[in-house]
């Protein structure tokens, strides 16, 4: 193994989360040019200013509007997203989002939740359509570009940036070239440290982007249920605390598209709250059963992970699904889909689609 080269780095506050470059190789001013680039087209993206590109989309009461090319791209993988998924990933979620309560940067607290306004969403194609240079939003719909966006641009960022860079944009990463050493870029992913190599990895989750609905009664601590029919084994363990499990590829294993072992230390975490540090140090270890999640207790609190088929923040007994695909945009539309099917269902889907894969979870019935 060849000594380490030097990691130039750069950490910025945008998107509404924390964001991580690295690159062996150059200066600091691309990764400074690299943080504007994501400022501004943030800025075009984003549904918190009444001046962005896709506001003035959204409130085009299904009129036909021009659109730039970045956003045709945008939207053409939104709609691959929602197929890619079955339905799953929409986009086409602003109504729901604002009914919760997410009417505005949740720095600035959440708004008031209008949940009898909750309904199941309209499949994409039947919001959102596209032609040459333009686009329409259905009359009474809206899109919210969220993830999907972030995994798009850490993929489109790390291919201008150079062949041996990683683009984290709060847990949606891409990672280009073959890292400081030679063997890829040690990633922390669920509490274990993995090698990528021109990979994504995502995570969804539940435990941030968290509020209060209001005043309810007490629920009972969730129970995990390990797989169908509550089985224990490798695929779910049961127990006080909410586990994590570890898959490493298909059937579990691991392979070189997402090593794990002998790692020099972690660049940035893939854990909860998207911590550099604790959250990607373990090497080496068997599957973890440490858990996590509010004290096994929610009550009346909501999220916003919308379930298309409800129209309501997601209860599937996952709380926080980490997986490693091809590319960014791969990785966020996996890890969403695999945290909406729920326990029993995410292994499997996980091992066909996925490289390798962490899930946490809690029953919310």
């Amino acid at each position: 193994m060849r000594p380490d080269a030097s990691v130039e780095s750069h950490h910025f506050e945008a998107l509404g989360t924390s964001c991580s470059l690295f690159a062996v190789g150059l200066s600091h001013g691309p990764l400074l040019e690299g943080e504007l680039w994501v400022r501004r087209l943030g800025a075009r993206l984003t549904r918190f200013s009444e001046d962005s590109e896709l506001s003035q989309l959204n409130r085009a009461a299904g009129d036909w509007v021009p659109i730039s090319d970045v956003m045709n791209e945008i939207l053409h993988a939104a709609l691959r997203a929602h197929a890619m998924s079955a339905g799953l990933v929409n986009v086409a979620v602003l109504p729901a989002m604002l009914a919760v309560g997410y009417t505005r940067p949740l720095i600035e607290g959440p708004g008031v939740a209008t949940l009898e306004s909750l309904r199941p969403l309209l499949p994409l194609p039947d919001v959102l359509e596209l032609r040459d240079g333009e686009a329409r939003v259905q009359d009474g719909c809206g899109v919210d570009l969220g993830g999907i966006a972030k995994g798009w641009m850490a993929d489109r960022l790390s291919e201008t940036l150079g062949p041996n860079v990683v683009v984290n944009l709060g847990g949606d990463l891409r990672a280009r070239g073959a890292g400081p050493r030679g063997d890829g870029w040690p990633v922390g992913l669920g509490g274990a440290t993995l090698l990528l190599r021109n990979q994504g990895a995502a995570t969804s989750s539940v435990r941030r982007r968290r509020w209060d609905e209001g005043p309810r009664g007490e629920t009972p601590p969730h129970l995990w249920g390990g797989g169908p029919k509550g089985r224990r084994g490798e695929a779910a363990t049961r127990g006080e605390t909410p586990p994590h499990l570890w898959g490493g590829g298909p059937k579990g294993r691991s392979s070189e598209a997402a090593t794990r072992g002998e790692t020099p230390p972690h660049l940035w975490g893939g854990g909860p709250k998207g911590r550099r540090g604790e959250a990607a140090t373990r090497r080496e270890t068997p599957p973890h059963l440490w858990g996590g999640g509010p004290k096994g207790r929610r009550g009346g609190s909501l999220h916003h992970l919308i379930d298309p088929r409800t129209g309501s923040p997601a209860r599937t007994g996952l709380e926080e699904v980490s997986v490693v695909a091809a590319n960014g945009f791969e990785a966020e539309v996996v890890a969403k889909t695999a945290l909406l099917l729920g326990p029993d269902l995410a292994p499997a889907y996980c091992a066909a689609h996925a490289m390798a894969w962490w899930l946490s979870g809690t029953h919310d019935d």
